[in-house]
Parts: structure tokens; sequence; C-alpha cells
């Protein structure tokens, strides 16, 4: 009996409200507590968007890059930047980034570009000009998207495998010290986290009866957005249209499809390919640098696919101030601890399960792999060092596979309590990572 009310306690309306103002709490406590420019490639993302807000491309664009760059070093200093690497604030003091190559860099911005103009978008709205005001406003629209990336995350994960991994997996997302960390960046990363969280969400409304139109609709819009606004969001060139068909198949009734009013199939099909078309012609460019990309040599350094790996999964759980700041190998152990938990737990959930669940599991580890594999494939081929941000895309069918998994042995009976003891660990380890790491790098 006790179990059932547990139960009914966890999947209450009001329970995704009360996550998400934890997060809330939680993004509002990390922001009073993390100083600016503490996420990677920070500087750079806030320098292009701050030129586009003064206009950069014309005639003064190098003295508007000079200026925006002499504006961040000293923002910079003035915010102890340089104390994270126990290094003394350069004298002379750098004008631009170039003086300072040992840590940043500033490219030319990309042609396609939408976080960007997003971003200068929200400022110019805001009538900010300063250099902290505008990084504010922007901070602020990084949290506003995490807690909608929290928000699809939970509506897609509960449509397709019910309330109770719905609720599991927002609340293990909600205290995601790396996820609230990234929440916090100014750059691309929130937006296509975001846009994964998005097509999860639709592909999980089309596989359980959505509108089908609207579905697809949103999954190639929010796919167009993400692959132009960053490069790590090209694989799901290959997720979506995988989401798509194989959603479009199921719900289709072959017998009868021909027999359905020839104006609704005509408008649908047509919706569908004017997105396609879009799309493409909208980012033939990213497609042809990552083509190339593609077919560059790649050299990964030999032996260095164990620690790789590790330092992928650790660094998408806790890596603070640019991978400076990490946390005990005891934390990290028990992170590893509870991944390897999970993946037994869905190896038994394969076998145990028939039907919709078992169709669920496969999608979100579809969606996980081909995630999960272009990093590798990518910066992995490339000799490139891990950043487990890169997989943040795919977060979403990540913690509804973990929460399955860590369940998945346990009795009926035995799951409520269960469940709560997995979000008790979770606030614990959260609790311990902000403790033991972010507080002693932040508050000294």
């Amino acid at each position: 009996m006790t179990n059932v009310v547990v139960s009914r306690a966890l999947t209450r309306p009001a329970v995704p409200y009360c996550i998400v103002l934890l997060f809330v709490f939680r993004m509002a406590l990390a922001n009073a507590i993390v100083p600016p420019w503490q996420s990677p490639d920070e500087t750079t993302h806030f320098a292009f968007t701050r030129m586009l807000v003064l206009d950069a491309g014309g005639p003064d664009q190098s003295v508007s890059r000079a200026v925006v760059q002499r504006e961040i070093l000293e923002s910079m200093a003035e915010h102890g930047w340089w104390d994270a690497y126990d290094e003394q604030v350069p004298s002379p003091f750098p004008t631009s980034f170039d003086e300072v190559r040992d840590h940043l860099n500033l490219g030319s911005i990309p042609e396609f570009d939408f976080y960007y103009r997003l971003a200068s978008a929200v400022v110019l709205a805001t009538g900010t000009s300063s250099v902290m005001s505008q990084y504010s406003v922007l901070r602020l629209l990084s949290g506003v998207l995490a807690v909608a990336t929290l928000w699809c995350v939970w509506a897609g994960t509960t449509r397709l495998m019910g309330d109770e991994v719905g609720i599991g997996a927002a609340a293990l997302l909600a205290l995601h010290p790396q996820f609230a960390l990234i929440g916090l960046g100014v750059g691309p990363d929130v937006l296509v986290n975001l846009c994964g969280a998005v097509v999860w969400w639709q592909a999980s409304r089309l596989f359980t009866g959505g509108t089908v139109t609207l579905s697809l609709a949103c999954m190639f819009v929010a796919t167009g957005v993400g692959v132009l606004s960053k490069r790590a969001f090209v694989p799901w060139f290959l997720v979506t249209p995988l989401l798509g068909s194989v959603g479009v198949a199921m719900r289709t009734e072959w017998d009868t499809f021909w027999q359905r009013p020839r104006r609704q199939q005509f408008w649908s099909a047509s919706v569908i390919v004017a997105l396609l078309v879009v799309v493409a012609l909208a980012s033939q460019e990213r497609l042809l640098q990552t083509i190339s990309a593609v077919l560059s040599p790649r050299t990964p350094v030999p032996g260095s696919f164990v620690p790789f790996t590790l330092g992928l999964l650790d660094t998408a759980w806790l890596a603070g101030g640019w991978l400076r700041f990490m946390g005990p190998s005891e934390w990290y152990m028990a992170v590893r601890g509870l991944l390897l938990l999970a993946a037994l737990g869905l190896l038994r959930a394969l076998g145990a399960h028939a039907g919709r669940r078992r169709r669920a599991i496969w999608l979100a580890a579809v969606v996980v792999g081909v995630q999960v594999g272009a990093v590798y494939f990518d910066v992995y081929g490339r000799g490139v060092g891990p950043q487990g941000r890169y997989l943040f895309p795919a977060i979403g069918p990540a913690v509804a596979l973990i929460w399955v998994g860590l369940l998945s042995p346990w009795p009926p009976r035995m799951k409520p309590y269960v469940g709560l003891t997995v979000i008790a660990l979770m606030a614990t380890l959260d609790i311990a990572a902000w403790s033991s790491v972010i507080l002693p790098a932040y508050l000294h």
C-alpha cells in the first residue's frame, strides 16, 4: 500500500513544476556563485554577439573587433579570470585575444550563425549597452533555454515511456551539475541542447499519436536551427529523418493510405518537402564544410581510447571553469558505477519488456548512440581532447535510459522506493560537486 502512495506522489501533476522550480533555484544560486567568463569559449561567443550588436560588418570592423576584445579582457581581469590558472594578470595588459594565445583565440564569425543572430537580437531588444549588462542578458537567455530543455525532456520522456520515467529523467537532469554549469554559459551549446530536446519531444509525440505534420515540422525546424548554430548538431541530419521515417511508417495504415483525401496527402507532403528543402538550402555551406572535415585525415593519438572515453564521461558530469576544476576521483567513480549499473539494467529491460517499452528503449538508444559515435568520429578522430558537453544534444534520451536502467532490476513494488533513492543519491552527488569543487574554486 505504501509503495502505491509513493508512486502516486511521484506522478502528481504538480511534480514537474516542482522539478522546474528546483532547477531554476539551482541556476539562480549558480549564477550568484560562478563569476563571468567561466564557460568554455564564452569570451569568443560573447565577442561575436557584441560585434553583431555594434554592427561590426561595416567599414569600422577592425576597430570594433579591437574594442570588443579589449573590453572583454578588462572584464576578465576584473572578475579574476587569470586566478583560475594561478596566474597573475598579464603586464603589460593585453589589448586583444591574440596576445593571450595560450588561452584565447578569436576567429571569424561563421557565415551561418543563428545563435549569434538570436543573441544579438535579444540584446538589442533589451537596449543594454555595457559589456556586463549585455553579458547578464545573455546569461539569462541561456538559463531560459536550459529550463525549456528540461521541460521538453520531461514532456518527451513522459509521452514515450510514462509518467514515472518522465519524472525520474527530469529529476536526474535538474540535479545534473554539468547541465547547470552549461546552462549558465553564453554560447550556442544551450540552443543546440534545446534543439535536441525538441526533436526528442516531437519524435515521442509522433510515435504516440501526435499530429504527424506538426511533429515532423517541429523536428525538422529544430534540426535546421541546431545545425545552423553549431557543428556538433550535424549528426541530427541523420537522427531526425530516421526518427521521422520510422514514426510515419509506424503510424501509417498502408492498406487505406491511398483512400485518404488527396488534398490532405498533398499538403502534408508539401509541408514536409518544403521544410527539407529550406533546411538543406540554408545549411548547404555547413554541410559542405562538415563533409570536407569528415573526409579529412584522422589521426587519433595511439593508446588514447580509454583515457578519452573516461574523460568524456567525467567531463559530461562535472568540469568547471574551462575544464580546469575537476572533482575528486571518488566522485567520478561513483558516477561511473551508476552508469555501469544502468547499462546492465538496460540489457535486462530489453529482455524483460516487449512492445512499446522496448521500442522506446531502442529509440532512445539509437539517438544516444548516433551522438556518441559522432563525437568519437569527429573529436577523438582528430586527436582533440574530450568534452562531455558535446553529448548534451542527446541528454534527454540519455537520462531516460539511465533511469530505466537503474530501476529495471527491481520488482514493481520496490521501484518507487528505488526511484526516491536514486534521486536522493543524485542530489547528494550534486551537493558534493558544488561543495567540493565549485564553491572552493570561486568563493575564496
